[in-house]
């Protein structure tokens, strides 16, 4: 009698079981570190940025709806990437699961003791390392083998190692092994990452392509390099976010994109420029000179759209991506995913904002 009516309770389990609807989503946290790149408005919460030209306007970002370095409201790349995951990317500090910060470094803070002796001037002294932001990461939260995590970082080495040079402070065999050495340094760190349980990871380049000079070209493609031959060496698993390549194709066939402005130059960046008096906009901060996307707003009193679409735009400012620039990079991140990690996706149903064919992976 038992193993009758325990039989019939099994088939009856089984017959419901199909019923009960199974997660459909490839992933069920987006995790970010990194610098400007990936930032979605760390600052606009006190302590703010630390450099004061900065923050005079950063308190009322909430109200002009600017702090993310791009030409907001606009999205960045991970926020649209979040948005086709049915997840989100908001900074850390403010409840989310973004904790990149704008002029972060990977190993070193912004100070003083760390060659950053002017907040006017160098980069953010509240930036946290890439590095310290994954720690932070791992001691608050468990690694998740069904998250994702996305790292950018290093373009702030690159341009410190550079200034540094041109100030005399380093020697061209300096420079190189700073770079080389912040390269290692986050390679390490992605390491540990993955031993702690993470699983898909997505590691950006740098622009290697592009630059003001033949010089940042080169000391990016050796960040890229060193950073690669660290990751392959330290046998972790990942997938590249070609930054450097998405750009390429933007620019062999922008139309295919929906981009009518691909350059940083005056006339085709979507965000006015508060310094330079040559691009017919107004001075308004003369020290804010470069990275100026974060104050960029309809509302802002500092930086305002352009007659450039920020949606047909891949340049918000010198530096910084603009609306149609982050959206596009926000589908490669996607299709790198879907592309990757293809069993994730079985069942799942989203629209990237790009076509993944015109990424070729």
């Amino acid at each position: 009698m038992h193993a009758a009516r325990f039989a019939c309770l099994a088939v009856a389990a089984s017959l419901i079981l199909p019923l009960v609807p199974a997660t459909a989503d490839p992933f069920t946290q987006l995790w970010v570190f990194g610098d400007s790149t990936v930032d979605t408005g760390w600052y606009k919460v006190s302590p703010y940025s630390g450099n004061p030209n900065f923050d005079t306007y950063l308190p009322n970002s909430t109200v002009d709806g600017f702090g993310a370095q791009t030409s907001n409201p606009g999205k960045v790349s991970v926020q649209v990437l979040a948005n086709t995951l049915r997840l989100h990317a908001e900074p850390a500090n403010q409840g989310g699961t973004n904790y990149a910060t704008s002029g972060a470094r990977n190993r070193f803070p912004n100070d003083a003791a760390h060659g950053e002796t002017d907040p006017k001037k160098g980069l953010f002294q509240n930036a946290i390392p890439t590095i310290h932001q994954i720690d932070r990461y791992l001691r608050r939260h468990r690694a998740a083998g069904h998250a994702l995590y996305v790292i950018s970082s290093g373009g702030n080495d690159v341009s410190f190692a550079i200034s540094q040079l041109n100030a005399g402070v380093f020697t061209n065999a300096d420079a190189l092994a700073y770079i080389a050495e912040a390269a290692n340094d986050l390679g390490k760190e992605i390491k540990t990452l993955q031993s702690q349980g993470a699983k898909h990871i997505i590691v950006t380049n740098q622009p290697q392509d592009f630059g003001p000079d033949q010089q940042t070209k080169d000391d990016r493609k050796l960040y890229n390099m060193t950073l690669a031959a660290k990751l392959v060496a330290k046998h972790v698993k990942y997938a590249l976010g070609d930054v450097n390549g998405v750009r390429l194709a933007i620019k062999n066939n922008p139309s295919a994109f929906g981009l009518t402005h691909i350059s940083n130059l005056c006339g085709d960046r979507a965000c006015t420029d508060p310094f330079e008096s040559t691009c017919s906009d107004p001075i308004i901060s003369p020290n804010i000179k470069s990275g100026w996307a974060m104050l960029c707003s309809p509302a802002s009193p500092v930086s305002t759209p352009t007659s450039a679409n920020p949606a047909q735009s891949l340049f918000a400012d010198d530096q910084h991506w603009a609306t149609g620039g982050q959206k596009i990079l926000g589908g490669y991140f996607y299709c790198l995913a879907k592309n990757e990690w293809p069993n994730l996706f079985t069942g799942f149903a989203a629209t990237p904002p790009v076509a993944c064919n015109l990424f070729g992976l």
